[in-house]
């Protein structure tokens, strides 16, 4: 059962580097946000690692179905957010935007706060500094595993949060 699991890992891990340019690709196409990206390229990956029975034959074509059902959801989400704002009168979705973005901005500082030393230090280099994933990768001495690893974890870790808040 022990080499099942390695190879089954190994599979995707294998799978990851062939293929998470690719998944990328399909996020940035359909203009989401790099960021935005990355992390539903890291949800491909999480759903796939869910499957108990891998076919290698067939991962890369699951991963990018999942791709698109990812996308096809972001963008259905980002429809009705800007369908919701313009439904809103101006002064009100202005005074009640400014509230909610401090309100998440305090959620999110109390989560970054919860965090370990070593995750809050990667997750406030890319979300407050504005570094890429190299570039934390140069700071902290981190594998480039390691710190997608970390951001995937975090940003994850803050969406949660900021959505069992009510945001």
């Amino acid at each position: 059962m022990e080499t099942r699991t390695t190879q089954h890992l190994d599979t995707i891990s294998r799978l990851y580097e062939e293929t998470s340019p690719m998944l990328l690709a399909i996020f940035l196409k359909a203009n989401i946000p790099e960021e935005d990206a990355r992390d539903l390229v890291q949800e491909v990956f999480v759903k796939i690692l869910t499957i108990d029975i891998i076919l290698p034959e067939g991962l890369k074509g699951l991963a990018i179905t999942i791709a698109y059902q990812k996308r096809t959801d972001w963008l259905r989400h980002q429809a009705y957010c800007k369908r919701m704002m313009t439904q809103m009168r101006p002064q009100t979705i202005v005074e009640q935007h400014e509230l909610e973005c401090q309100q998440m901005e305090q959620v999110e500082q109390r989560v970054v706060n919860r965090m370990s030393d070593k995750d809050a230090w990667v997750y406030k280099l890319s979300r407050f500094d504005n570094k890429s994933t190299q570039e934390i990768m140069q700071i902290t001495s981190f594998s480039l595993r390691g710190v997608e690893g970390r951001l995937y974890r975090t940003r994850l870790l803050v969406r949660r949060t900021l959505k069992a808040a009510g945001f």
